[in-house]
């Protein structure tokens, strides 16, 4: 179909009209931040991309998901 999942599951959250900020996490949370994280959404997609490096590095989880996750930016601790 030439989607990811992740643009899958944003088409999904819109269409279930759930909030903006969780639409633009799911889309992006296998894209690196670019802001600050002062917002929602880049603050929720850098949580879903720390805990799927977490989940990987201590061999957890299903390990189903092989897309390849971002560095994350110096200014998500």
């Amino acid at each position: 179909m030439g989607l990811s999942h992740a643009e899958v599951g944003a088409v999904l959250a819109e269409k279930w009209e759930l909030p903006d900020f969780l639409v633009g996490a799911i889309r992006a949370h296998h894209a690196a931040p670019t802001s600050s994280g002062t917002d929602e959404t880049t603050t929720l997609a850098a949580t879903c991309i720390l805990a799927n490096q977490l989940t990987r590095e201590t061999h957890s989880g299903v390990g189903a998901n092989e897309t390849p996750d971002p560095e994350l930016p110096s200014f998500v601790p």
